[in-house]
């Protein structure tokens, strides 16, 4: 179970800006969408932690991986030799490896947890459950929702830029409590 971090961004301005806003920033179902503040590059959206193993196997380091009981099971003593045998093993581990090389060198990021928490602040999108609309007035919008582990500081980085991008007379304030760290405040 994550730490939880609680969000409350209220949104003010003129009407025709805000109901331009909302279509900048959320979707059918969800008022607010770091996906649509922020878009992640579509080609980072792979899985994080063992699988990345076989990236370290082709261009990192050996030496380690070489080391892992399974492999000294294997009887394996070579970089070639392991690459043979996770070939035949698991051969879409190979393209992984590909893949995560080229997004490393295109966004300096294997895949989506480091950039998410690089750029929005936190790992996971805001969640359908996790929005509560507190307001929704013609020229001001309240919601509150719940972000894993800390406050997606980038996401209102990302929302001001959004504003100057479009010409938006909109002013956000965006309030966080993180009770597991102890932290409380604004995000400017």
């Amino acid at each position: 179970m994550p730490n939880w971090c609680d969000n409350r961004v209220d949104f003010s301005g003129p009407a025709e800006d805000l109901v331009k806003l909302k279509k900048l920033i959320g979707t059918d179902e969800l008022f607010i969408s770091f996906q649509r503040i922020k878009p992640m590059p579509e080609s980072l959206n792979m899985a994080p932690g063992s699988c990345t193993l076989m990236y370290e196997v082709v261009y990192g380091d050996i030496g380690k991986v070489l080391n892992y009981p399974w492999v000294k099971e294997a009887g394996i003593t070579t970089r070639n030799e392991l690459i043979r045998y996770v070939k035949k093993e698991q051969p879409d581990y190979l393209k992984w490896a590909v893949q995560y090389k080229s997004n490393l060198e295109r966004y300096g990021f294997l895949d989506w947890y480091g950039w998410r928490v690089a750029n929005w602040g936190t790992k996971w999108n805001v969640m359908l459950d996790d929005i509560h609309v507190i307001e929704d007035a013609p020229e001001s919008l309240s919601i509150e929702f719940r972000t894993v582990c800390s406050a997606p500081r980038g996401i209102y980085k990302a929302l001001l830029k959004l504003f100057d991008e479009h010409k938006l007379n909109v002013h956000a304030t965006w309030f966080y409590n993180e009770p597991s760290a102890q932290s409380v405040g604004y995000l400017s």
